[in-house]
């Protein structure tokens, strides 16, 4: 019988692993038109296998198969690498997010996006901007 390390957490059952990325990912999943098989050969895979445990959590989404399993299911590509990166690789997030922050967008801006995310959310932050701007007047701008 092999021993277990004390340290080594506990393999959880496929389907109970519960981050935001994985929930995302089973989300676009369920809502796309197309089939499993075709959402692998895509992204470049010959079999839906691995999109089934990408959907369950059992395995983790390799780093160069976000954007083309963004594309695949229709959704916002630097959205879901931004969540990759917030579940997987916070501390290079942070890096990559300090550096644009300092280049793209000024620190008043940058608090206005912040609130607008927390009041909103992400994904309602476009929608809400599309709204502003029908209401705003023809002068400004």
């Amino acid at each position: 019988m092999a021993r277990v390390s004390r340290t080594q957490p506990p393999l959880k059952e496929p389907g109970t692993v519960s981050n935001p990325f994985v929930e995302e990912i089973k989300r676009l999943i369920n809502a796309c038109p197309k089939t499993q098989t075709e959402i692998a050969f895509e992204i470049g895979y010959g079999n839906q296998n691995l999109i089934t445990m990408f959907k369950r959590g059992v395995t983790r989404v390799p780093e160069d198969k976000i954007v083309p399993l963004a594309t695949a299911l229709g959704a916002d590509a630097p959205r879901l690498v931004r969540l990759w990166c917030s579940v997987y690789s916070p501390k290079i997030l942070a890096v990559i997010e300090g550096m644009m922050r300092n280049t793209v967008l000024s620190a008043q801006e940058l608090s206005w996006i912040e609130g607008l995310r927390e009041e909103y959310g992400e994904d309602h932050v476009p929608m809400f901007l599309r709204r502003l701007i029908k209401r705003a007047p023809a002068s400004v701008g």
